[in-house]
């Protein structure tokens, strides 16, 4: 079996090729490291998105909740207040140098 010397592939390769060679491996391996590394990366922002959305929805439960919690616990929030009646027995209180 006779070989066509007129192809590039069955000749010797130089020393310059042969660096050439390791170092378009080595880029080709640096980048498929580095769209690896951004694959992950890409999916931890997902998951960090889900995280701060879901923590979000809690944190704006709890708030309208303890909002909500605090007014209706309120004394006198649905009911009238007489004005004067309150300031005449704090006035009481103060004078008699009670607490109130």
């Amino acid at each position: 079996l006779e070989r066509d010397p007129s192809t590039s592939a069955y000749y010797p390769l130089s020393p310059d090729a042969l660096r050439a060679i390791d170092a378009i491996e080595y880029i080709t391996n640096h980048l498929k490291q580095d769209e690896e590394y951004k694959m992950y990366r890409d999916d931890w922002k997902y998951v960090a998105m889900i995280i701060d959305r879901l923590l979000l929805y809690v944190f704006f439960g709890i708030t309208v909740g303890g909002t909500c919690g605090i007014l209706f616990s309120a004394p006198y929030v649905f009911q009238g207040v007489d004005q004067r009646a309150e300031l005449q027995r704090l006035i009481h209180l103060y004078k008699n140098g009670g607490e109130i």
